[in-house]
């Protein structure tokens, strides 16, 4: 007797335990929570809106501000800084892991795109009030990449985009992001020291990326070489 009761109570138990792990195994991994800080880079230059937008996310247990430079963060998982269409987004080169949210008083279809093609998971305003920033912070960190959604909501920005890729599909870019924006001042027009003004760099370093240029697309000088980038979308001309 004393058998079968223990036996009982085994197997209630056993059953107990299968189902919370049952219920356990059906919590969707967005809802379980992570016990560790999302990594934030803020990399503003608008002091104030950098102060108040670290404040706002250092409230929130969920994330840790770890820098306000990506190359001197340690692993951020998000980055926010401007942007600005053209010019790349040399904040996070050589943090190829962290999710970017790009800050850009354009806000036309050419700053999405610019933007998507840059690697933004988020483009938003200039001056987003900073709760804005975090629940945008919260989507990126999470894995959701709110520019798509932006540019679903825009039928013919979305139907550029799709032509674009398809585009890109057909010719892939074989530019790096730093020589697509020397590339994309060159189709406007700039001069080289105008260009390396632009982009922070010497003007011998803009020659030696159009050298490179050259010979990445088998073209004899920078004009052709602007027009095939802009012929295969690889760049922007306007």
């Amino acid at each position: 007797m004393l058998k079968t009761h223990r036996a009982s109570a085994s197997s209630s138990r056993t059953a107990r335990g299968l189902r919370a792990a049952r219920s356990t195994s059906s919590i969707e991994p967005s809802e379980q929570l992570s016990t560790t800080p999302v990594r934030v880079v803020v990399a503003l230059m608008h002091a104030p809106l950098c102060e108040r937008v670290t404040a706002c996310l250092g409230r929130n247990g969920v994330f840790a501000v770890v820098g306000s430079q990506a190359d001197r963060a340690p692993a951020p998982d998000v980055v926010i800084l401007d942007f600005m269409p053209g010019t790349g987004i040399p904040a996070i080169h050589g943090v190829s892991s962290a999710r970017t949210i790009a800050l850009s008083s354009a806000a036309d279809d050419e700053a999405y795109l610019c933007a998507l093609r840059e690697g933004a998971w988020a483009l938003l305003p200039s001056r987003p009030s900073p709760f804005e920033v975090t629940a945008v912070v919260r989507q990126v960190a999470a894995g959701e990449c709110p520019i798509l959604a932006q540019i679903a909501r825009r039928p013919t920005l979305a139907a550029t985009a799709l032509g674009r890729l398809r585009a890109a599909a057909a010719h892939p870019n074989p530019l790096s992001a730093r020589e697509a924006a020397i590339l994309s001042q060159v189709a406007k027009g700039a001069k080289n020291g105008v260009i390396g003004a632009i982009l922070g760099l010497r003007e011998q370093t803009v020659k030696n990326y159009l050298s490179e240029i050259l010979k990445k697309t088998g073209t004899g000088n920078r004009a052709e070489a602007a027009a095939m980038a802009v012929r295969h979308s690889w760049v922007e001309a306007d």
